[in-house]
């Protein structure tokens, strides 16, 4: 019968993998929190780019239609209505609108005002329309 002799086995201890799990956890500790904001702020940019699509998209419809769109900003949701009824509604979860706004699209498809003012995360923001196509 051989006994196996501890000097010659091979693998690792207990409290070498304890060690190991304790160092890999504390790095992953300090790493963690840094992803997840970066990823809140990755969303909040998505959630900007998807509000200024939509008002472009907006502003095109009344051109389209020939008729006024009505849009009203609101804590973090935005409502449009055209003729009273409402055509789109949406909330957001990154944005804020520091004030209630309300403005509208003429039936050229041009806003009443040339910027939404809002937070994102921790900053504030303010979003221009491009109005250029207007001077053509």
């Amino acid at each position: 019968m051989y006994l196996l002799d501890r000097k010659t086995s091979t693998g690792f201890s207990l409290v070498e993998l304890m060690v190991i799990i304790v160092i890999i956890m504390t790095l992953v500790s300090l790493v963690a929190p840094l992803s997840i904001k970066t990823i809140n702020k990755a969303k909040a940019q998505t959630e900007y780019i998807q509000l200024h699509n939509t008002i472009t998209k907006l502003s095109n419809h009344a051109f389209l239609n020939g008729s006024p769109i009505f849009l009203e900003l609101r804590d973090n949701e935005l409502r449009a209505q055209i003729n009273g009824n409402v055509l789109t509604q949406r909330t957001f979860e990154y944005l804020n609108f520091s004030e209630n706004q309300s403005f509208r699209f003429d039936r050229n498809g041009l806003p009443s005002k040339n910027s939404i003012d809002l937070s994102q995360i921790d900053s504030k923001r303010v979003l221009y329309f491009d109005l250029s196509y207007a001077s053509n």
